[in-house]
């Protein structure tokens, strides 16, 4: 379950955000992590266990995360969660969601089709890749480049490129659909079977790393946990029983409002940094959820553990590496070929130290639990639950 906080931060991690916006940013972070204080957990979603879980699709209107605020904002009022708009009421029925106010009906959504975005191989919609001619290629097939700060605008402009439903052909992952319909998204999810295909069939430096460690999680002709079959169901159907299901989900939030709570104090001093400090929250918030512990290191005010710190430093590199070894053509076609390149080896040595720290915090959580020491934040916690089943 540890690899949960992996593929969030391999999320945040591939969304960079220039130096010169950190600062205007950094108050309305403050203000969206105080902001799980005055929100109701939703308890009333279903939750799918046959190989895919049924996902709340929420729409936010540009102007929700303006960098600018008013003294006068109440804390619910400048939350960009309570603003959200909300599913088709079809949509919402499927998920047991009361569909209220600014409902969307599927008379609002248009029949779509599929379109493809120009590509070459190996370098695929990426022509930005070719030397010299790169960007204007980009520009003539209207394929957006991607920089270091533009994630947000790249989507943004394939979305009106190309419409809501396209291809993009990434080096080292093939094409990839992109939809931006969630009415059409839940067809999709409705129609995947037992077993759907994964985004974490594709991470191949983790599964090598994972499978030269003999890990019980990629163990197997389909690879396990990041396969396909009975064996990945299997995985998938133990880890998500108290972490997805809307009661446990309950459960844990008190928690993670405290740690919210403590990480939004820390939101000025890292306003050159922001990519580090949201990495830090999601490391707070993660380690209430699965020990019931708060590591309190996003406020570096409060004293914590330099262990928790090793633990988030290496995770982030280990997850960039990773990005750089699944994008990079040149890391690509070494891998396929058998080569170990430097940075594979850095990559496996920081995953090294995070499995350590990993296996060392759930061991001794083991042993407290055997014991029959475990606090009440402990006990909510899901590892407790886990080691209960």
């Amino acid at each position: 379950p540890y690899y949960c906080l992996q593929v969030y931060l391999l999320t945040t991690s591939m969304l960079r955000v220039s130096s010169s916006k950190l600062s205007r940013v950094a108050h309305r972070v403050s203000t969206q992590l105080q902001c799980l204080s005055v929100i109701n957990p939703v308890t009333n979603a279903r939750t799918d266990t046959t190989g895919i879980n049924n996902t709340h699709i929420i729409w936010f209107n540009s102007n929700y995360f303006s960098t600018k605020s008013s003294a006068s904002e109440s804390k619910a009022s400048s939350c960009p969660f309570s603003q959200a708009r909300e599913l088709s009421s079809e949509a919402a029925a499927t998920l047991g969601i009361n569909s209220t106010s600014s409902a969307v009906t599927n008379n609002d959504f248009e029949q779509i089709t599929l379109k493809e975005t120009p590509a070459l191989p190996i370098i695929g919609s990426f022509f930005q890749l070719i030397p010299f001619v790169g960007k204007h290629i980009s520009k003539h097939y209207g394929v957006p480049t991607m920089e270091e700060d533009n994630a947000y605008e790249f989507y943004s402009e394939l979305n009106r490129n190309f419409g809501d439903f396209y291809t993009l052909t990434i080096p080292g992952m093939g094409a990839v659909h992109i939809l931006n319909d969630p009415a059409e998204m839940m067809k999709v999810l409705r129609s995947e079977g037992s077993y759907p295909r994964g985004g974490i069939s594709v991470l191949t430096p983790f599964i090598k790393w994972a499978k030269s460690r003999n890990m019980n999680i990629s163990k197997g002709h389909d690879n396990g946990f990041f396969g396909q079959g009975e064996t990945w169901r299997t995985f998938r159907t133990f880890l998500q029983s108290d972490l997805l299901s809307p009661q446990a989900a309950k459960g844990y939030v008190p928690g993670v409002i405290e740690a919210a709570e403590v990480a939004s104090k820390g939101a000025s001093h890292y306003s050159d940094d922001l990519n580090n400090y949201l990495n830090l929250c999601a490391f707070d918030m993660f380690q209430t959820i699965m020990f019931g512990e708060f590591t309190k290191i996003a406020d570096p005010n409060t004293p914590t553990d330099p262990v928790n710190e090793e633990f988030v430093t290496n995770s982030v590199l280990s997850l960039n590496l990773m990005v750089r070894h699944i994008t990079d053509k040149s890391e690509v076609l070494k891998a396929s070929i058998g080569y170990t390149t430097p940075s594979y080896t850095k990559f496996e040595g920081a995953m090294d130290i995070v499995n350590k720290i990993a296996n060392q915090k759930i061991l001794a959580f083991k042993e407290k639990w055997e014991r029959g020491e475990l606090n009440e934040n402990e006990k909510a916690s899901y590892f407790a639950r886990a080691f209960e089943r």
